[in-house]
């Protein structure tokens, strides 16, 4: 594969991580601020339902696969799993520990989840089969 073309997926996923990142910290913020739901129950929630946005992005805009969406979302739903897992220790870790505003905690826990979610979408969930 060239370079070029991982180049161009990775803009794709990027931009698709901001659309997806958008709509999970809209949720977290109307969660937390009007439905007084508690932090790190908030951040797992917006996380899941944006991760459902992200599915159908990645695999008709980012990866462009044809591939079964039985077998893609099976995978897509162990990495949202992993990425869901890591936001949520690393969101409970810096919210706890560092005692930092909700919204700073979450922007730490996303920057260290994309290049996990990049990877395994790239090379595992949305490789063309």
């Amino acid at each position: 594969m060239s370079h070029e073309k991982i180049k161009e997926e990775f803009t794709r996923f990027i931009f698709v991580g901001l659309i997806c990142t958008f709509v999970q910290y809209i949720l977290l913020f109307i969660l937390v601020e009007l439905a007084s739901v508690y932090a790190v129950t908030a951040s797992a929630m917006a996380y899941i339902l944006s991760a459902v946005v992200s599915y159908f992005l990645n695999y008709h805009f980012t990866f462009q696969v044809n591939n079964n969406h039985a077998t893609t979302l099976i995978k897509f739903i162990f990495m949202v799993l992993l990425g869901f897992l890591a936001n949520t220790v690393i969101f409970y870790f810096v919210f706890n520990h560092f005692m930092l505003p909700y919204l700073f905690t979450q922007i730490v826990a996303t920057v260290l989840v994309l290049m996990q979610n990049f990877m395994l979408s790239k090379y595992w969930t949305f490789k063309t089969s």
